[in-house]
């Protein structure tokens, strides 16, 4: 895991300096070593966190014949890739992953990405070609950003070394607007930053330097892939779950895991545990100082009966005070909500205890149907297939097997199927913004057509468009900037593949959301972990903090420039949910770190 930076230099309008100060920015993603390469007028840099081959021969930006490579991530099956590879000929001089990506580049050129399993951002360098190819993951695990302006292109593994390289940097209003009024973020290739975009996950990109030509190609989609699969069983999906596990473990340095108590991260805690027999493993837990959205107890739970090194940490607010800025700032865009801040404190703690690999459990509930905004998808799909008896049904088990009560599970079931009532929700919500704010927000929710999809298209939307790429880039960004490698076994491609196409009586049984994972999950931890109905999940004690960061957070919203200018008149905070102050709040100081300058 690592980070990367680069610029085509067409005018000489830029130098070895900048390159310097680009790669300075993001050290923190690799303090292991930071290199450069500058040939012709490509400039590459690197900053490495040596994970696998921790010989300074796996060193970047790599050089092989006329190919020279930048990357940041893990490629798991990286060692069966070798093995075909040598077979054709190809001799490596390296134990690592890099290597291999550059050979596979030499031998299939951009069909390469096809082979690969894994986590990973990269740019290789065609100096006989005179091009630059970069990768993005398929699910958009690992970040790349751009700017492309006439025959000029810089890329990075985060925004802020592109900034330093817009000179009249300004909001990109659209993200702005739609943040505020739904929320969303990440939805498509654009930014908060006018000017500054994401390669999206599972595409790929192509720069002719001769030609200055700029091409964007995707190589993966996910409706597309499953189009034609088989239903998976459960005997198919415990298999590629295993396997999975099995080749996120790969690892030189210490390994640890994020323990909520929930059914992902508890999950994620067992199987790395059983694989790695207990060696060399610790877990850490963020504590909430309110009881009601604290889990240690369950978390204590697992730690006890695994019999693991648990650390647990407890920000306060005085910790939340002094740090919550930072959090933001290596966040660079604004966040959903506070409890972003206990994962920093759980990377934050990791990085005390020398761990330098961390898994979690991402994805788990976008793939199996973990939150409770997929019961009114569910029953609305009943609907549509005219199951009328088994709608009925369903009513009572997910009283009984959840946290939702009958009249809080009817009105989600109105709110979530009711596109016009969401937007008119929404919009009353911030009656005073301006107009052409509303309906920018409103259009691009629109367009992402969440009233017209089944409960699979439902599910795919979330898993690359709204939900999973958001909390992919807050932990990319909380653990990087601690250091250490985040990984994420659901979100293994084949993982997703296989869970997407299960029946939908494996994922949502009895009112149990997760119930194939529950199951795979029970004969490792006790019971009251795998079949929890409380689910929760690292959340922050957001009264608490906010009501005592009343005072900063209005001095901040009063001070902003940029939202006078989107509402007409500023909400009153006394008459708005905490989670619409957060946004106000996130946003102004957003400003002040990026734009005041």
């Amino acid at each position: 895991m690592c980070g990367i930076v680069g610029f085509i230099n067409q005018n000489n309008h830029l130098n070895k300096d900048d390159l310097l100060v680009m790669l300075d920015k993001i050290q923190h993603r690799g303090p292991d070593n930071l290199s450069i390469s500058i040939q012709n007028n490509v400039y590459l840099g690197h900053a490495r966190l040596s994970i696998i081959d921790l010989n300074s021969s796996s060193n970047q930006p790599m050089q092989y014949k006329h190919y020279t490579i930048v990357f940041n991530g893990e490629i798991y099956n990286y060692k069966e890739i070798r093995e075909k590879l040598q077979e054709e000929g190809h001799i490596f001089k390296t134990q690592g992953d890099t290597e291999v990506i550059i050979h596979a580049y030499e031998h299939w050129g951009e069909k390469c990405q096809s082979y690969l399993r894994g986590m990973w951002s990269f740019v290789i360098y065609d100096k006989e070609k005179n091009i630059l190819f970069g990768s993005r993951d398929r699910m958009g695990i690992k970040p790349l950003y751009y700017i492309r302006k006439d025959n000029f292109l810089s890329f990075s593994s985060e925004i802020k070394p592109l900034l330093g390289l817009e000179k009249n940097l300004k909001p990109n209003m659209s993200v702005v607007s739609t943040y505020l009024l739904t929320n969303l973020m990440n939805y498509d290739n654009q930014t908060f930053f006018q000017n500054v975009y994401q390669l999206e996950g599972g595409s790929s990109f192509k720069f002719d330097i001769s030609s200055g030509k700029f091409e964007i190609n995707r190589y993966y989609d996910l409706a597309e892939s499953i189009k034609n699969k088989r239903e998976s069983t459960t005997s198919d999906f415990n298999k590629v779950l295993d396997k999975s596990f099995e080749i996120h473990v790969q690892s030189d340095v210490q390994v640890g895991t994020c323990l909520s108590g929930g059914v992902d991260s508890s999950t994620v805690t067992a199987k790395v545990s059983s694989i790695l027999k207990n060696d060399n493993i610790k877990s850490i837990t963020a504590k909430s100082i309110s009881k009601e959205t604290d889990e240690t107890k369950f978390a204590k739970i697992v730690a006890d009966h695994l019999n693991i090194d648990w650390h647990v940490v407890e920000p306060d607010y005085e910790y939340f005070k002094t740090n919550i800025e930072e959090c933001l700032y290596y966040q660079e865009e604004p966040v959903g909500g506070p409890s972003i801040f206990m994962q920093y404190a759980v990377m934050q703690e990791a990085k005390r205890q020398g761990i330098k690999v961390i898994m979690d459990g991402q994805g788990g509930d976008e793939t199996l149907l973990g939150y409770e905004r997929y019961y009114s998808w569910m029953l609305s799909d009943l609907i549509r297939k005219k199951k009328i008896i088994p709608f009925v049904k369903e009513f009572p088990r997910i009283v009984k097997n959840s946290k939702l009560g009958y009249i809080d599970l009817l009105k989600q079931y109105v709110y979530f199927n009711n596109f016009k009532l969401r937007v008119k929700h929404l919009k009353k919500r911030h009656i005073n913004m301006k107009e052409i704010y509303s309906d920018l927000a409103v259009d691009n929710f629109r367009k992402l057509g969440y009233e017209n999809k089944n409960l699979e298209e439902l599910q795919i939307l979330e898993l690359t468009k709204t939900n999973l790429p958001t909390l992919l880039k807050n932990e990319d960004r909380n653990s990087m900037l601690a250091s250490i490698e985040a990984r994420v076994p659901f979100v293994d491609h084949e993982v997703i593949e296989t869970s997407l196409k299960l029946p939908l009586k494996n994922k949502i049984n009895k009112g149990y959301t997760k119930f194939c994972l529950r199951k795979y999950l029970e004969s490792m931890v006790p019971k009251t972990i795998s079949w929890r109905r409380d689910k929760k999940g690292f959340e922050a004690p957001t009264d608490i903090w906010l009501k005592e960061h009343m005072e900063v957070m209005k001095k901040y919203i009063n001070e902003s420039s940029l939202l006078k200018e989107i509402y007409t008149v500023l909400p009153e905070l006394d008459n708005i949910s905490d989670k619409e102050i957060w946004k106000l709040y996130n946003l102004a100081v957003w400003e002040k770190q990026y734009l005041s300058k």
